[in-house]
């Protein structure tokens, strides 16, 4: 029996809504432990500048070249798992990820910060930016986590900044490390 077209547009229809929705759970699941990564970098490095101020910069930087290389590692065993060659726009991802701390300097540079906690705000600021701007085209959840981090950074810097330092620590960082659940039970 023939099909017209109208079922014929529908099936399409449905064909097209089913890859989208594959191509948004794919990259869920490949962000999740990426999330989950910096979401333990987040929470070391927030803890650390808590206690020991002093040491917070070269700390910092040390876990942010874990953190870059870590991902690195996990997105080429990501693209060795769905058979795509190695290191498939992965200089796409590294010049994002060099794009995205040369701004955070150059941005310190300009508009240096009067003090440790506008320093320590911006990054998640950023951050946020991005998660929102990536869901824009890449699925719902990644907005939700942007706006959430943005909420939570603002919040503790205005209502505790006596404590955003740990406050990031555990909300920022427990926040990346829940989106990660979050994204891999998508």
């Amino acid at each position: 029996m023939p099909i017209s077209s109208d079922q014929a547009a529908d099936a399409l229809g449905e064909v097209r809504r089913t890859a989208r929705r594959t191509s948004v759970l794919r990259g869920y699941s490949f962000a999740a432990p990426h999330f989950w990564l910096w979401g333990v970098v987040w929470l070391l490095g927030y803890t650390v500048a808590w206690w020991r101020p002093a040491a917070a910069g070269s700390f910092w930087a040390a876990l942010d070249l874990v953190g870059f290389a870590g991902s690195a590692l996990l997105a080429r065993s990501a693209s060795r798992r769905a058979a795509r060659p190695a290191g498939q726009g992965m200089g796409r991802v590294m010049a994002m990820a060099a794009t995205g701390v040369g701004f955070v300097v150059a941005t310190y540079v300009i508009l240096a910060p009067h003090s440790g906690l506008q320093f320590a705000a911006f990054p998640p600021l950023v951050v946020a930016a991005i998660y929102t701007g990536v869901g824009i085209w890449q699925g719902l959840r990644w907005s939700i986590i942007g706006v959430v981090l943005a909420a939570l950074t603002v919040g503790g810097y205005l209502l505790w900044p006596d404590y955003f330092l740990p406050w990031m620590a555990l909300a920022g960082g427990g926040a990346l490390l829940l989106t990660g659940w979050w994204l891999r039970h998508a």
